[in-house]
């Protein structure tokens, strides 16, 4: 199913219509979700995956308040310390944070 979004405007008298065809343009479904079901989801964002699978987009989870917190350090260390205690391994945080 294609769904079009037609606006029209008026430039010097002139009428102008822009088609923007919402069914190609990629989807991103983003979960934020508490620190405890960063690793895994949750019941809500495994809810939104299998909506984005059905329709072809794609989902990511997201902690941004545990995101926050690793800004917030100061070293690479201390940011691999901190998501070792979270229960992330050394390859995750090297592929994230270096």
């Amino acid at each position: 199913m294609h769904v079009a979004l037609n606006l029209k405007a008026k430039k010097n008298n002139k009428q102008h219509t822009i088609s923007s065809f919402l069914t190609t343009k990629p989807v991103l479904y983003v979960c934020n979700v508490d620190e405890s079901s960063a690793k895994t989801g949750n019941e809500y964002s495994k809810q939104i995956e299998k909506i984005a699978t059905e329709e072809g987009a794609e989902a990511m989870v997201i902690a941004a308040k545990t995101e926050e917190d690793i800004a917030s350090l100061d070293s690479y260390e201390d940011k691999q310390m901190f998501l070792e205690e979270l229960g992330f391994g050394r390859e995750w945080c090297e592929s994230s944070y270096q």
